[in-house]
């Protein structure tokens, strides 16, 4: 039997670690230093989505940012 597996990855968008990787990145150890990161499998999209946001992730509207369980979501510059 063949079955089908999503997986979604999260990494936090905040503006922490937003901070923290732009900083290491500079001193040359971005390598080293990774923001909060968690994976939800699930049989669908939707329920890993649904997986996630029941775990504490905030998800963007258009699913380009999260923001992890605990984190301060960074807010947007205005133009």
């Amino acid at each position: 039997m063949i079955t089908g597996r999503y997986v979604l990855y999260l990494t936090c968008d905040c503006r922490d670690c937003a901070e923290l990787k732009a900083l290491a990145t500079e001193i040359g150890v971005g390598s080293l230093v990774k923001p909060k990161l968690e994976v939800f499998e699930s049989t669908s999209r939707t329920a890993a989505h649904e997986k996630a946001i029941e775990a504490g992730w905030q998800i963007s509207k258009n699913r380009e940012r999260a923001t992890a369980p605990g984190h301060i979501r960074a807010r947007r510059k205005k133009s």
